[in-house]
């Protein structure tokens, strides 16, 4: 009686599983195209079939901006919901995640040019003792480690956290710090690199610290008033004109995530248009942009090349090692992920979002993109690992 009682809720676990499988599983086909499929159409056009081509494999929405030289373009596919949804606008704030480290980067860069932060400090020099006490490297490691993830500080990306964390909060510096704190150092500070959210949103609060002003505050100063930006927006949820729904957590990669907010701290808090943070990214990395200055800073010491990693860090600006040079950031919140790079070879410059958390589908759209740019990127000179 037992050993049947047994089998059959072994049973009943496996049919839950599959009907929950069925339900929720990944049924996206990413679709890859050939350079040639790009011949004789214009950079709209390009951006367009890159664009429905995510669409056409499982995203709900999808949206690109694309500048080749001067004149950029923003096309959008899909619709806001997966169903009833609405055509997207190339306007909408779109939430970019950890993009974001570029514009966290780019606030203490300008704030050390001032003065008011020194990079190679230990971050104990400017942050309450509340914060450093128990925190893992907590009283060594430097802000110029924080910012290119060799710090040592452990990440609030932790299972316990992400099944048990309440995601329709924000995140804190007090919730962070909690999980955090109850980790190991995964290394010495300087001695290796990991990835770090916590870093960066320390990094945020040093730069509150020195200045006395929220970091909403900061960013406005610093780059959203300079480049006249319309549509970038720092912790909040839910800004006017941002209606595209997210779909998709690590257990179920189907669920509307729209409710959540993950993306509400100094290390993936911005929201903004496709056009914004392409703006933001010439001003970074173009060699004529309003914030060049900052630009060049951040990409200086970069934290070499890892087999890991396949790059070069910098502050929040990762350049690859391939034979087509991308500089700039990915970005991860539950329901939503994004690239944003330049292509400094050809001026370019290309931010993709796609409103599930389908990985293989950006993958899909950054291989596109770099076919569509065949042609220009023929004649441009390749720099070598070794000469950049």
């Amino acid at each position: 009686m037992v050993k049947r009682f047994v089998a059959v809720s072994v049973l009943l676990v496996i049919m839950a599983a599959l009907a929950l499988w069925s339900l929720y599983r990944d049924t996206t086909r990413p679709l890859l195209l050939e350079a040639a499929s790009f011949q004789g159409l214009s950079i709209e056009e390009r951006a367009q079939m890159i664009a429905d081509a995510a669409v056409d494999g499982g995203a709900p929405g999808a949206v690109l901006y694309l500048r080749v030289g001067e004149e950029p373009v923003v096309v959008t596919a899909g619709a806001t919901k997966k169903t009833g949804g609405a055509p997207i606008s190339p306007e909408t704030p779109l939430r970019v995640a950890s993009i974001s480290k570029i514009y966290t980067a780019a606030v203490v860069v300008e704030l050390s040019r001032r003065g008011l932060i020194d990079l190679d400090d230990q971050i104990s020099v400017y942050l309450p003792e509340g914060v450093i006490e128990d925190l893992p490297n907590g009283d060594t490691a430097t802000v110029r480690q924080l910012l290119n993830h060799t710090a040592g500080i452990p990440d609030y990306q932790e299972l316990r956290h992400y099944i048990f964390g309440d995601w329709t909060k924000p995140l804190t510096l007090e919730r962070v710090l909690r999980v955090a704190k109850r980790q190991k150092p995964p290394f010495e500070p300087g001695e290796g690199l990991q990835y770090s959210n916590v870093g960066y949103i320390l990094a945020g609060t040093i730069a509150e610290e020195v200045t006395g002003q929220s970091f909403a505050n900061l960013i406005e100063e610093i780059i959203v008033r300079p480049l006249g930006l319309t549509t970038t927006y720092y912790g909040i949820h839910n800004p006017p004109g941002a209606d595209l729904h997210g779909y998709g957590t690590e257990l179920r990669p189907w669920a509307d995530t729209f409710v959540f907010w993950e993306h509400s701290a100094p290390d993936a808090g911005v929201m903004a248009s496709a056009s914004d943070v392409g703006a933001v990214l010439t001003a970074l990395l173009s060699p004529e942009g309003a914030l060049t200055d900052l630009g060049t800073a951040m990409l200086e010491q970069p934290f070499g090349y890892t087999e890991r990693y396949q790059r070069a860090q910098g502050f929040a600006l990762r350049t690859t090692h391939d034979e087509r040079r991308l500089i700039g950031h990915t970005g991860d919140v539950f329901g939503y992920v994004s690239f944003g790079y330049a292509l400094p070879e050809i001026d370019a410059v290309a931010v993709a979002h796609i409103s599930c958390d389908c990985w293989p589908l950006l993958s899909a759209m950054e291989s596109n993109l770099l076919e569509a740019l065949a042609m220009e990127t023929e004649s441009s000179v390749v720099e070598t690992p070794q000469n950049r």
